[in-house]
């Protein structure tokens, strides 16, 4: 084991970082090594080089004497591992403490130091509003090894667990910002895996539940094609405990219309579709913007990953586009530098809507962030020919060393004078060397030096579509193509946003923000356009792929109405006659919950997981909002949805065997239901509830008179909520008058318990939850530390020190013993104290 590991701290190094805070040419000597395909030498791809060289977006000239260093930046930061980000969620009441935390955090990692450099390990991100994102001074993978920093990453692990921060790439945080989405906002995140995005529109979507009125309310529906990523989806957001969520898993093309109905016995009911304020639409693409994370893509990267991806994104983003409503935004990102993956779609979405979309520039929102105009035109290259040139050059190169390994072999076994035939490999006609590929120009004018450099590695070159072999047009697509001078005059590509690695210190990125003017109609068969080139080169775009998805659409509908697809939960609505046993035990106020908020989850995606719909015999019970029972209720608009989450759960059933009631509370859901709740609620001090947050049993002898007269008013055992409100007349240390701490008053705690038979009471809280209070009581100034019960002895041992002091003047004072008593323990409180009188 000890070889194994030493081996292991080989191959990752010593993880030393190097300076990213100059915007200079970083020294790519320094460049450490790590386990991910990081090492001393430059990766390299002479092909993806020729390729960007020619696209526009970096000024290159083909001059030797002039100025390249824009480009020379381009390639450095691209070699260099991608500096960690995070957010500190802008709606935590204490951002403030964690800022003033990681500001003296900051200040000690500041020592490192790298040939003579100082490195700043963490850096405000200026571009994002109210500063609540940061930048290190290292990648993701340095922070966990370097030893200055151990201190900083303890931090960023126990607030992320905690839902304070979020880990998440500085470019990431761009499309939701440039989505401009408001707390009221209805949202649709199209791919949504792994969550990142989608946690920063729930925060927005959250302040909603602020305003008090359901019509008000905002909601996410957060989607991805891949179940498990779903579920990863859902372990991402659930550190946000908001009950706006929803969690669906369809592939993005075919995410299924939402049909609402409206109106009431009176009026005739009349279906009518249910559309999105906001869509984000974050498509799958070929990921070549992320080589600072992922250095692998070096090798791989070719051009027919981006022309095969095209027609996907296309019909992803126009999917998106008939979910959204009008005067609504949509934006599509992608994290490729790629033309055919970025401007290439925006353009077709334009050119196909009838003059119904138009693009926002998103620099509006975004006024601090520094990008790059979209390209307007650019040169569809296709290195395929040059790619499988290089790869039969490899593996011709492979067979020759496995080759020259058997001579070698065959020498030292027989000798050199040896008369038997060496060894040697039959020639495969269809390895005979190839000339090399040529452009396919219908142009004899002379390209200029960096496209006719593609040339000469054997990229082909395609001037117009036309120009495109009838066998490689299923490829090439037309929509690939750039826009006509005059299509780019009305289309204003240049709104668009890049994203270059040197200018943020990030990834590539692209992002373009388009508003709907007028409905786009998903029905094809509600209107009957005459076949013009245009609506040609639009089916084109789309792709034969989604040209067959639309006539199996049309021959289902043909045929009868499609089957409805089973959901991998539904979300039912409670049986009454439980719910009134609940409002009765917990003293919820009628009017303002009703049975109508709550649904048992019958679950089918194992069959360990299912459970009864029936008789209110589910084990969980959810708190769906007024947003997403418009979704999942009853008469919803989302019965065609899978969906995989949704609400959040408030209750949870328990058996018991001496009594009590069978649900209890759920700590996810105390904050939604603790202002409707009568009954099973005390008030404590700080002391006690610092005690009840030391977790395990806590004993009434810890507690005041105050709170223990409470718990008698309890007469039956179960579960109840004990709420600490914060008074500045608690803290440890007084705050001067007029400092901030004084806006926090008022503001309360509130942790799960369980009271039992024994005068204890059981902490129902997970360790997240109760390390979380903690901090936020420490920032307060008004975390104390718990107090135990301060003596616990068995019967014999009160039997013996009765005796003992029968027979001494003075009794003896006991020893105190654990926390957790044996079999048959007695605390000794006041009434175990009476009880000694009487013995004696």
């Amino acid at each position: 084991r000890k070889e194994f590991a030493e081996n292991w701290k080989k191959v990752r190094g010593d993880g030393k970082p190097i300076d990213q805070d100059q915007q200079s040419i970083p020294n790519t000597e320094q460049i450490h090594h790590r386990g991910d395909g990081w090492n001393n030498s430059n990766p390299q791809n002479d092909r993806f080089e020729a390729f960007y060289k020619c696209q526009g977006f970096i000024a290159v000239s083909d001059d030797p004497n002039s100025d390249n260093s824009d480009w020379d930046k381009f390639i450095q930061f691209l070699r260099l591992p991608l500096p960690a980000c995070f957010r500190i969620c802008p709606d935590f009441a204490f951002a403030q403490s964690l800022r003033d935390q990681l500001l003296n955090l900051s200040l000690q990692a500041t020592e490192l130091q790298e040939k003579g450099r100082e490195i700043d390990a963490v850096e405000k991100l200026k571009w994002v509003p109210n500063g609540s994102a940061y930048k290190l001074g290292t990648d993701r993978r340095s922070i966990r090894k370097l030893e200055c920093l151990q201190n900083l990453h303890k931090w960023m692990k126990q607030h992320t667990d905690n839902g304070n921060i979020t880990r998440q790439e500085a470019v990431s945080m761009v499309p939701p910002l440039a989505l401009d989405v408001q707390p009221h906002h209805f949202c649709l995140d199209m791919c949504a895996a792994p969550g990142s995005k989608t946690s920063q529109l729930l925060e927005i979507v959250n302040r909603s539940l602020q305003y008090g009125d359901d019509q008000r309310q905002g909601l996410v529906v957060a989607n991805d094609s891949d179940t498990d990523r779903a579920y990863m989806l859902v372990h991402q957001c659930r550190r946000i405990n908001s009950p706006l969520l929803i969690v669906t898993t369809h592939k993005g093309q075919l995410f299924p219309s939402l049909l609402s109905t409206e109106g009431t016995d009176q009026q005739a009911r009349s279906a009518s579709h249910f559309l999105f304020d906001r869509v984000l639409c974050d498509v799958p693409c070929s990921g070549d913007g992320t080589l600072r994370k992922n250095p692998a893509i070096w090798s791989k990267w070719n051009t027919s990953s981006s022309m095969t991806l095209h027609p996907l994104q296309l019909i992803i983003a126009q999917r998106g586009l008939q979910l959204l409503k009008e005067d609504g935004l949509m934006v599509y990102s992608t994290c490729s530098m790629s033309p055919y993956e970025d401007e290439a779609v925006v353009a077709e979405l334009l050119r196909s809507s009838g003059g119904s979309l138009e693009l926002v520039d998103a620099r509006q929102f975004l006024p601090l962030f520094t990008a790059r105009s979209g390209l307007a035109s650019w040169h569809v290259l296709d290195d395929f020919l040059a790619a499988r040139q290089q790869q039969k050059v490899k593996e011709r190169q492979k067979k020759d060393a496995k080759m020259q390994q058997k001579r070698q072999q065959y020498a030292a076994e027989h000798g050199a004078e040896s008369d038997a035939e060496e060894p040697s490999e039959p020639q495969d006609p269809a390895e005979k060397e190839e000339p090399s590929p040529q452009a396919s120009s219908s142009s004899s004018e002379p390209l200029p030096p960096l496209l006719q450099a593609c040339v000469d590695m054997g990229i082909a070159h395609y001037p117009a579509f036309e120009s495109v072999p009838e066998h490689l047009r299923r490829k090439v697509r037309r929509s690939l193509f750039p826009p006509t001078a005059e299509e780019a005059q009305w289309m204003h590509l240049e709104r668009c946003l890049r994203c270059v690695p040197q200018d943020e210190d990030t990834g590539g990125f692209f992002v373009a923000t388009l508003r709907k003017k007028v409905r786009v109609r998903s029905d094809a068969s509600a209107t009957s356009l005459p076949e013009t080139q245009e609506n040609k080169a639009k089916e084109d775009a789309i792709g034969e792929a989604a040209q067959d998805e639309a006539d199996a659409a049309a021959v289902q509908e043909e045929s009868g109405p499609r089957p409805a697809q089973k959901s991998l939960v539904d979300f039912l609505p409670w049986d009454r006659d439980e719910f009134q046993r609940i409002q009765t035990f917990y003293g919820l106020a009628e009017g303002t919950l009703t049975s109508d908020s709550f649904f048992i989850r019958e679950d089918h995606s194992s069959p360990q997981g299912r459970e009864k719909a029936s008789g209110g015999n589910s084990k969980a019970v959810y708190l769906l909002p007024f947003a997403s029972r418009r979704l999942l209720g009853p008469n919803g608009a989302g019965h065609r949805l899978k969906v995989v989450t949704a609400g959040i759960k408030v209750f949870e059933r328990k058996y018991l065997q001496g009594g009590g009631h069978d649900y209890r509370l759920l700590q996810d859901g105390v904050a939604y239901l603790l202002p409707h709740m009568t009954k099973r609620k005390i008030q404590v001090d700080i002391q006690d509830f610092c005690n009840i947050l030391g977790g395990g049993l806590v004993s009434y002898s810890t507690l005041s008179a105050a709170t223990v007269l409470q718990l008698h008013s309890h007469l039956e055992a179960g579960c109840l909520v004990a709420v600490y409100n914060y008074s500045p007349a608690d803290q440890l240390v007084p705050a001067a008058a007029g400092e901030e701490e004084d806006s926090f008053c008022g503001h309360s705690f509130a942790a799960i318990c369980w009271k039992g038979h024994t005068r204890t009471l059981n902490v129902m809280c997970s360790k997240i939850d109760i390390e979380s209070m903690k901090h936020q009581l420490e920032a307060l100034n008004v975390l104390r530390p718990k107090i135990f019960a301060p003596k616990l002895l068995t019967n014999e041992d009160a039997a013996a020190a009765v005796a003992t002091e029968q027979d001494q003047s003075s009794g003896a004072d006991v020893a105190m013993v654990a926390e957790a008593p044996p079999s048959g323990a007695v605390e000794v409180d006041v009434e175990v104290e009476a009880d000694l009188a009487k013995l004696r």
